[in-house]
């Protein structure tokens, strides 16, 4: 048993590129897409079916088969490790959970959505603490690196 994220896809808005024409495509089982690597570490090929569970919005434990309708290649692993992508209209069935959303993924320079009860952050809000532990160790660097005499600075 793999535990993996469930990811929902809009195929209306081109702005990941992933192959979602093959989600269109009618199958026994619920269309989804995974990565390279996924495919790799649990051994699926297009075409293969395997068991999905999820619990819905009321926690109620459900289990259905997908199928692998295409694997794609990504250079982010967040995209493509441990991601299950299914059509948004299957996931938000499946969960009960129509018209929900915890992510929205918008092209570059794209305006912020106005959506009620909706406080988006962008790409600076969210990655501010991975940019402030960087900037903190290319500090820590730069003071070794300064000081005339490391036992001065405290370092032996």
């Amino acid at each position: 048993m793999q535990s993996v994220q469930v990811k929902r896809y809009s195929t209306w808005p081109k702005v990941l590129s992933l192959p979602t024409a093959a989600l269109r495509v009618h199958q026994d089982a619920i269309p989804a897409l995974i990565g390279k690597r996924m495919a790799a570490d649990n051994k699926l090929a297009v075409g293969d079916q395997v068991l999905l569970r999820w619990r819905d919005k009321n926690g109620t434990f459900d289990a259905r088969e997908i199928q692998i309708a295409a694997i794609f290649n990504a250079n982010v692993p967040g995209v493509d490790q441990g991601q299950v992508w299914l059509p948004l209209e299957t996931l938000w069935e499946m969960t009960k959970l129509e018209g929900e959303a915890t992510m929205i993924v918008l092209q570059k320079d794209a305006p912020a959505p106005t959506l009620a009860g909706w406080n988006f952050k962008d790409h600076r809000f969210l990655l501010a603490d991975l940019d402030t532990i960087i900037q903190s160790k290319k500090e820590r660097v730069h003071h070794l690196f300064d000081a005339p005499d490391h036992r001065s600075a405290g370092y032996f």
